[in-house]
């Protein structure tokens, strides 16, 4: 009897054997899918062919600001997993710049260099930030905004500085403008692009009634009058009214906190780029080219968003204080019954 009960355990073990082994290859995509490789790839490749060919062109590298941060965002939730998927996420982002790339029609040494660069970009971009930052939640905090600013500006100036010749080589323009070019998009795109890819990647904030936080105001009416004033100013030709989307952001910042900062600074990116390219707003009135009004709006937009982070992450921390410590006054109110 025990004969018959152990080979049947055995046949058993076997023909689960056998399931697992049809069972592997789904689980390797799984498994793929799970570390973020195909993201960062696709969301590389997409945001290079974007970037190059539906915004900007080919010979106009400052357009390239997001890619790096894209890849970066997508890469820091499966960082922490060990060496081997760090290097497969390394891949995944250098094949997906390369394939965009030639899409858009780069030259090879271009393309290398600054795919070296990239990669540069995503490691010294996690090294900074830590192992504490994988989620938008994260940055909810004191420290890690803190570290995540210091990344903004730390990143782009080393990697800005190392690419600034291959480009002006590229561009037929002078190394330091290519270099204060390359500073402020790579640390516009980390500062704009990464909190918004980690709030995307975040089920939980899909739902937009979960942005509002526990108070009466809505977030209606304030981010409608930001985006109305933005582009009131930025598409009037009659004086330097930059001051005016102060009131309205700030506003936005006290209602929504961190996820506050992230919408305003899309808004304004978005909306000063459209009236700024079309030469219209406080930006065009200042002598130059529109390249050199380009880097004026880049480095308005930034110091706007490098303000309103640490105060919509420190609005949040706040906020959180505040809803342990009533929890903790209404446990003991219970006990003390």
């Amino acid at each position: 009897m025990e004969d018959v009960i152990q080979e049947r355990a055995t046949a058993a073990g076997t023909s689960s054997c056998h399931v697992d082994k049809r069972r592997k290859p789904s689980e390797i995509v799984s498994a793929v899918r799970a570390e973020g490789i195909i993201q960062v790839l696709i969301g590389t490749l997409f945001s290079t062919v974007f970037a190059l060919r539906v915004v900007g062109h080919v010979d106009k590298s400052v357009f390239l600001w997001p890619v790096s941060a894209v890849a970066l965002a997508l890469a820091l939730p499966s960082w922490h997993l060990g060496w081997k998927r760090r290097a497969a996420l390394q891949l995944a982002a250098a094949i997906g710049f390369l394939i965009g790339a030639d899409v858009v029609g780069m030259p090879w040494w271009l393309a290398s260099i600054l795919t070296l660069l990239q990669c540069l970009d995503i490691f010294i971009g996690r090294l900074i930030l830590g192992p504490n930052i994988r989620s938008f939640d994260d940055l909810k905090r004191q420290s890690n905004i803190l570290r995540f600013v210091t990344m903004t500006v730390t990143v782009p100036l080393l990697v800005g500085i190392l690419g600034a010749y291959p480009v002006s080589h590229f561009l037929n323009q002078p190394v330091l403008q290519t270099a204060v070019m390359n500073v402020l998009a790579n640390s516009l795109g980390f500062a704009v692009v990464v909190p918004a890819a980690l709030l995307v990647r975040n089920k939980n904030y899909l739902d937009l009634r979960k942005l509002l936080p526990p108070y009466t105001m809505t977030i209606s009416l304030p981010t409608a009058v930001f985006v109305l004033v933005s582009s009131l100013v930025f598409w009037q030709d009659k004086g330097p009214f930059l001051f005016m989307v102060f009131p309205p952001m700030v506003i936005v910042l006290l209602i929504m906190g961190l996820e506050g900062a992230v919408f305003t600074s899309l808004a304004l990116s978005v909306i000063g780029w459209v009236g700024t390219s079309h030469s219209h707003g406080p930006i065009c009135l200042m002598k130059g080219t529109p390249l050199e009004h380009l880097l004026a709006l880049q480095a308005f937009v930034w110091v706007c968003l490098i303000t309103a982070l640490p105060i919509g992450a420190l609005l949040d921390e706040r906020r959180r204080a505040e809803r342990s410590t009533e929890q903790a006054l209404r446990e003991k109110s219970l006990l003390a019954q």
